[in-house]
């Protein structure tokens, strides 16, 4: 830019100005914000003995969840104690225990529960439909397990949170 007698001429000034403002927009972030999501509710969960004797099973859920704006956001979904501890759930039949958990992964290391430390963090950069998640369940190999009598064992109270 040019400066005459160290004073910045008008035309100068105003594609100064324009510079700066459009600047400043370049550089500005929009934050994506989730205004709904949904959940399907999983189907129920069906233990299935293999010949190594391990008790395990699967289900799936859906989120979808509109959004507003650019960016990345996040939800968490949390998988509740039920009649347990999220660190040990238990199915019961009449007044027979069996212990069991959920996980996040196929390798069950991965325990899901419902706070910050176990739930399920997911980012998105935009509207998702029908995005499917996996909970893995197992019934844990143990002589007091393995020793209660077939049959079918539940646990009514274990509740799916969607948060935003």
């Amino acid at each position: 830019m040019m400066a005459r007698n160290n004073q910045w001429t008008a035309p100068t000034l105003a594609l100064l100005w324009g510079a700066l403002a459009l600047g400043a927009l370049g550089n500005a972030q929009a934050a994506l914000n989730i205004k709904s999501c949904s959940v399907t509710q999983p189907p129920t969960m069906v233990f299935v003995t293999d010949l190594l004797g391990s008790l395990t099973s699967a289900t799936t859920f859906s989120v979808t969840c509109n959004t507003v704006g650019a960016g990345t956001a996040s939800f968490t979904v949390g998988l509740s104690a039920g009649t347990g501890t999220v660190a040990q759930r238990t199915q019961k039949k009449g007044s027979t225990v069996l212990t069991y958990n959920l996980y996040q992964d196929a390798g069950r290391t991965t325990v899901w529960g419902d706070t910050v430390a176990n739930q399920l963090t997911q980012t998105i950069s935009g509207d998702i439909t029908n995005q499917s998640f996996t909970i893995y369940g197992k019934i844990d190999n143990t002589p007091a397990n393995l020793a209660d009598a077939p049959g079918a064992y539940s646990d009514p109270t274990i509740t799916l949170t969607l948060g935003w």
